[in-house]
């Protein structure tokens, strides 16, 4: 398994690769938008905090961090159907990139679409789901918030 920084090959690969839920997700929190563009620019714009897990030269994932006020970030993780060939390599990936997120902020906090069978697996890396804290998007999707108390590196 490889840990990298994630490129723009990586950004179409993931777009072409995504998991059907995944790619539900991205699609209500950017109605309209070609996912390899959406990936792109966010790896332009938190190229820092953007990593891709390969195994074998095929993308298993890529994941992100943004900074969305200080000491805060905004975690996700996509993944592509090799996933389920390789389950502990990602879920290992999440541990690693939440160590170093962990302890870059005080707080991690984004949304999951109620639909995404991810809400257990973010769950099972420590996330807490807050079902009564519910986002409904433009386009109708209803996300739950996630969370997790960062600054220390202890996952």
């Amino acid at each position: 398994m490889m840990l990298t920084e994630t490129t723009g090959y990586d950004c179409l690969e993931m777009a072409l690769r995504i998991r059907p839920h995944d790619a539900q997700e991205v699609k209500y929190m950017h109605p309209g938008r070609d996912l390899a563009d959406v990936f792109d620019e966010q790896r332009r714009d938190m190229s820092d905090s953007f990593l891709s897990l390969r195994h074998k030269n095929s993308l298993l994932g890529i994941a992100g961090c943004p900074e969305v006020k200080e000491d805060v970030g905004c975690p996700w993780f996509l993944g592509t159907e090799e996933v389920s060939k390789y389950p502990v390599a990602f879920h290992k990936f999440a541990l690693k990139v939440l160590e170093g997120w962990k302890a870059k902020y005080n707080y991690l906090s984004n949304y999951v679409w109620e639909g995404s069978p991810s809400i257990e697996w973010l769950q099972r890396i420590g996330f807490t789901i807050q079902t009564d804290s519910v986002y409904i998007t433009p386009t109708g999707g209803s996300f739950y918030k996630f969370d997790m108390i960062g600054g220390f590196t202890n996952v």
